[in-house]
């Protein structure tokens, strides 16, 4: 087993991830990871695509209901299009978080909030199911992916990568 200081977050990144990491490649840097160095590669995670999920399953099989509902938010705006994803491969990843317990709680400690889901945009925490749903029902989720150039499938406004 590798000690801390042989990780390469840099490979533990560059592996892509879409609707759920490498199962393996997460228990391999978690599992030699220390608390800190975790909470940097979480850090590092929500930097990568514009919309990053940290949740229990995954968008095809989410294993609860508050994952399931921010999931099918996404999906109404258009997050989770295969085939927007395929164009734009930065848009979208997400983390199973039952997979690691060592990433269950490196994601907990960064974003400061002890649930899940958790929804970053473009590296920023948004919250969880209910300020999505919350944003959702009020607009505000619109406005949001469309300020940040996301877009939504909600919205008249053409978006980024259609």
């Amino acid at each position: 087993m590798k000690d801390a200081s042989s990780i390469n977050r840099h490979q533990f990144l560059s592996s892509g991830a879409l609707y759920s990491t490498n199962r393996a490649l997460i228990l391999r840097t978690y599992a030699s990871t220390p608390q800190s160095e975790a909470v940097k590669a979480v850090g590092d995670l929500v930097q990568t695509h514009r919309v990053v999920l940290f949740m229990k399953g995954n968008p095809d099989e989410p294993r609860c209901g508050f994952s399931n509902a921010v999931c099918r938010i996404l999906e109404m705006h258009g997050v989770l299009d295969k085939a927007r994803i395929a164009k734009q491969p930065d848009l979208f990843a997400s983390y199973d978080v039952l997979e690691n317990e060592e990433l269950r709680s490196a994601a907990k400690t960064y974003s400061d909030w002890p649930t899940f889901p958790q929804v970053y945009f473009d590296g920023e925490f948004v919250g969880g199911c209910d300020i999505l749903l919350d944003m959702h029902k009020s607009g505000k989720l619109i406005e949001e992916l469309e300020r940040l150039g996301i877009g939504s499938a909600l919205s008249d406004a053409p978006r980024e990568g259609t």
